[in-house]
């Protein structure tokens, strides 16, 4: 009984995280943050690619029996070095659709855990929080580091600017420095004669 009682326990807090997982999925999407970078016309080709790739992983990966699910990590690097923390998001949700129903179906390196479904449950789970965690880290990450650069790249600027405004200023110096000096010079020379 303590067994069964442990196992309710595991499935009913992992019940809740997804809920928890899935709300910060949705309100990172809402934010409207990057949500334009992925349609951008420029990106769409590479949306489309990065999609299609993710769709055919997704799927390999969750109907054969044989573990694969390593070769979701080139898809989710791919997206957060091209994309941005929303596209994660969605990459991250058709991820979990697709491993839910497929597991559910009685595909994928889950289904031979059927006569323990609790087990299934708990392993499909923590296989999306591993994915969604390592996703959206490393794609928060990647969007630090491009803001971080954007704010490098505008303080160069202003320093840019500041050095020329400085240097312009110091060019008018010296030349009224030399007209002084030339002034000088010829009121020594008047002075002699």
């Amino acid at each position: 009984h303590g067994e069964a009682s442990g196992v309710d326990w595991l499935r009913s807090w992992t019940s809740s995280l997804d809920g928890v997982v899935a709300a910060a999925l949705v309100i990172t999407l809402l934010s409207g943050k990057g949500a334009s970078d992925l349609w951008a016309a420029s990106r769409r080709i590479e949306a489309a690619l990065l999609v299609l790739a993710l769709v055919m992983v997704s799927h390999l990966v969750f109907t054969v029996k044989v573990p694969l699910v390593m070769l979701l990590l080139p898809v989710f690097v791919w997206l957060a070095l091209r994309f941005d923390m929303a596209a994660m998001c969605i990459a991250l949700t058709v991820v979990s659709v697709t491993a839910l129903h497929h597991t559910a179906a009685g595909m994928g390196p889950y289904a031979q855990l059927k006569h323990d479904p609790d087990l299934m449950a708990i392993l499909v789970q923590a296989l999306l929080y591993v994915a969604a965690g390592g996703g959206l880290v490393l794609s928060s990450m990647i969007e630090r580091s491009r803001h971080l650069l954007a704010a490098l790249r505008l303080a160069r600027d202003e320093l840019e600017d500041r050095v020329r405004l400085r240097t312009a200023a110091l060019q008018d110096s010296e030349s009224k420095l030399r007209a002084n000096e030339e002034r000088f010079r010829l009121a020594q020379i008047g002075r002699a004669h």
